[in-house]
């Protein structure tokens, strides 16, 4: 006989998962590799390929030198399929560094400056990020040797400025994978940059981060989701993220350990705004870090984080996290420094939320059932449903955060050892629903396991075992 008390009051599986928050991490499919000797900067949305400057990586064909395009002007960027990039090379007619287009077949197209443009030294304009279909670049253009212009490029209309609220420089750092918005930052009359949104058919101009706190809106947006819905960058010393539906502003954390003082930056962002990556730090004063921000969880140090997946990185390689893929599943980046960096490409685990394991035993009414549903994302409804019990009979819920799979009562039980138990009993119907919602602070990739001990008199260990559920936190 199952020979325990029921609680009182009852206790929930949301006070189960708070009480034990140190789940295991699914290591699952990812990986870690080695581009080798740059600074890898950009990944196509399909996530095929990676850019930095002068190459770019497949997982295939490993790096392949890009031809013509110059490093220190510009950030190198790549469309949707990785056929068609940006970036800045030195223009063989006028001998000035300009924005330039790659495209399939080796055609390098310069795209010169802005109308009455005049360089800056050597530098006419710089290529900072293209459309998913690769139609639009945008970046820095010269106006005169002392002040920069945001431009879009597009075959039909060559190079323009774009509206500009500031007297001083501005620059287009970022666009979505769409074309519909810009992003970059717009100078203050005083000099400091103010960070910039240029959305609409005439792309009018938009300081996102005004407010009484920061009434300038200083700071600078470095990337934007493919439909536009999130941008990301820095606001004073803090990475943010700026959501278009409503104009929410959110200034993340720094990630543990970071010193008072430094500086920390967004770089990349998925598009559902749920996970973004950046870098910060002090080159002298303990180093630069790349770091991981997710939605409920926080900022969490990229290389701890990838340890706890299982890989084996070098935490100073880990220096600065550059993009993400609009999925959230391939992250580039660079280490150690800057003068004598070497790229990285991290791969996060695909994630199945719920795992049917089996384990269970056939009761007086078949095969006892567990189902579960739900996103698992913090603040979202998690559902376990038993079904096909007894009716009346007392009900154990194992919980567990590692697995040591045992046989017993003629199965096998997977959430072993337990870390809490809840008893329940069964309705008329031989059910127990339970729902619940789901908490923040489990990190993601969390991996949880569920299974029920239920009451059968008819079995000769008057117990039966239901199937076991492994929940995965996204």
């Amino acid at each position: 006989m199952l020979a325990i008390r029921t609680p009182s009051p009852a206790f929930t599986i949301l006070l189960a998962l708070t009480l034990c928050p140190a789940a295991a991490i699914a290591g699952g499919d990812a990986a870690y590799f080695d581009v080798g000797p740059g600074q890898p900067v950009d990944i196509s949305a399909d996530g095929s390929t990676v850019i930095g400057a002068g190459f770019t990586w497949t997982e295939g064909g490993g790096q392949q030198t890009v031809p013509g395009m110059v490093s220190g002007g510009g950030v190198p960027a790549l469309s949707a399929d990785g056929s068609i990039f940006t970036g800045t090379s030195t223009d063989p007619i006028s001998g000035l560094d300009v924005a330039t287009r790659w495209s399939p077949g080796g055609v390098v197209l310069p795209l010169g400056g802005i109308p009455g443009g005049t360089p800056s030294g050597a530098s006419l304009s710089s290529g900072y990020d293209i459309s998913n279909d690769g139609s639009t670049v945008v970046g820095l253009a010269w106006v005169d040797a002392g002040t920069a212009a945001a431009f879009k490029w597009t075959a039909a209309t060559g190079m323009v400025q774009m509206p500009q609220m500031g007297p001083n420089s501005s620059r287009a750092s970022a666009i979505s994978g769409d074309g519909s918005v810009i992003g970059g930052w717009d100078e203050a009359n005083n000099g400091p940059r103010r960070a910039a949104l240029w959305r609409g058919p005439s792309m009018t101009e938009e300081l996102i981060l005004v407010s009484p706190s920061n009434p300038d809106g200083l700071g600078e947006v470095n990337a934007i989701s493919t439909d536009g819905a999130y941008a990301v960058g820095q606001r004073f010393d803090r990475p943010f993220r700026y959501r278009a539906s409503d104009g929410a502003v959110q200034v993340l954390s720094a990630p543990p350990g970071a010193s008072p003082g430094q500086s920390y930056w967004a770089l990349g962002v998925s598009d559902d705004g749920k996970t973004i990556v950046g870098g910060g730090g002090s080159f002298f004063f303990g180093g630069l870090v790349s770091w991981i921000w997710f939605e409920g969880v926080g900022t969490l140090r990229l290389a701890d984080y990838a340890s706890g997946l299982g890989l084996t990185v070098d935490p100073l390689l880990f220096a600065n996290a550059t993009s993400i893929s609009p999925d959230g599943k391939r992250i580039c980046g660079w280490g150690p420094d800057p003068i004598f960096p070497d790229g990285w490409v991290l791969d996060l685990p695909v994630i199945e939320t719920w795992q049917d394991l089996g384990g269970g035993t056939v009761g007086s009414n078949g095969a006892v059932t567990l189902e579960g549903s739900g996103p698992l994302t913090p603040g979202s409804t998690a559902s376990l449903t038993l079904s096909n019990a007894p009716a009346g009979v007392l009900s154990l819920v194992w919980l567990s955060f590692t697995s040591v799979p045992n046989d017993f009562f003629g199965g096998t039980i997977y959430a072993m050892p337990p870390n809490r138990q809840i008893l329940f009993v069964t309705n008329g119907a031989g059910e127990i629903p339970l729902a619940t919602t789901w908490p923040p602070g489990l990190p993601p990739m969390s991996e949880l396991w569920f299974q029920f001990l239920v009451q059968d008199i008819s079995v000769i260990w008057e117990i039966t075992l239901s199937n076991a559920l492994k929940a995965t936190t996204p």
